[in-house]
């Protein structure tokens, strides 16, 4: 259950960087 939790944490934060580095990259350009 912690080890599913964790992956689906983990994911959630990856999205969250890729989204932010795509709002950045929109904001500089």
């Amino acid at each position: 259950y912690l080890k599913l939790s964790g992956i689906r944490t983990g994911l959630l934060l990856n999205f969250n960087v890729a989204v932010l580095k795509n709002g950045i990259k929109r904001f500089i350009l």
